[in-house]
């Protein structure tokens, strides 16, 4: 199975949906949730990485859809926050083969709740590391430096200061 996961990256979930961007053109895929990013494939086997600090918002559409709201890479080249809604509709197999639209509401619902978890378990580390990257940056703002004690010429102690 090539899921295109980087090293460290695990597959949590997998499934396979009807995943559309407008509900006129469809097309069916299989799709992996991981514990950093959405990997959708597409038509042509090639993979669609969502990573999850792109989403804002994934909620359920008509009782029917997972629709997930995030930026598009594109705003990295034209500057302006551009969004793109991405819709998923489950699937379940027929018998005798093929594929058919699975209309129970508990699908979006199940999707939702486990993707949801993923985006935020990410967004809450990202937040973590770059809170304790901070700190570490205000630690280095501390200037030791050696003062001449009060008690003595001979004696001296390290002080530490903030830079202001």
């Amino acid at each position: 199975m090539l899921t295109g996961c980087l090293e460290g990256e695990t597959v949590v979930k997998k499934g396979v949906a009807a995943v559309f961007f407008n509900p006129k053109t469809r097309f069916v895929t299989k799709f992996y949730v991981t514990n950093q990013r959405l990997i959708i494939k597409n038509q042509k086997n090639q993979l669609i990485k969502l990573s999850y600090e792109l989403v804002h918002e994934i909620y359920v559409e008509n009782n029917t859809y997972v629709c997930i709201r995030c930026n598009t890479p594109q705003r990295f080249y034209n500057g302006k926050e551009e969004y793109v809604r991405i819709f998923m509709h489950g699937l379940k197999r027929k018998e005798g083969g093929g594929l058919a639209i699975f209309d129970d509401p508990k699908w979006p619902n199940y999707w939702k709740k486990i993707i949801n978890t993923q985006v935020k378990k990410f967004q809450a580390a990202i937040a973590l590391k770059k809170r304790s990257m901070q700190e570490e940056e205000d630690e280095l703002l501390l200037i030791e430096g050696v003062v001449r004690s009060e008690t003595g010429l001979d004696e001296f102690e390290v002080v530490k200061k903030r830079e202001r």
